[in-house]
């Protein structure tokens, strides 16, 4: 079953993890979560994203696929 880890850090810093997650839905369930969070008064804005193994290889697949 796909879970989503989420860790805020004491100087405030967000780590959300996707677990368990098949291609890039992780992505769009990141989505939804920073859009709850912005309904509640709470900015989030990411550094950067870090795909796992498993969401390259459906990148890789998809830009295979259309070049």
């Amino acid at each position: 079953m796909p879970t989503t880890r989420i860790v805020v850090t004491k100087d405030g810093r967000v780590y959300i993890e996707g677990i368990n997650y098949v291609g890039e839905q992780c992505l769009k369930d990141l989505e939804k979560i920073l859009s709850a969070l912005k309904s509640v008064g709470i900015n989030v804005s990411i550094e950067s994203i870090q795909l796992k193994p498993e969401a390259r290889a459906v990148q890789a697949q998809r830009a295979a696929s259309h070049g």
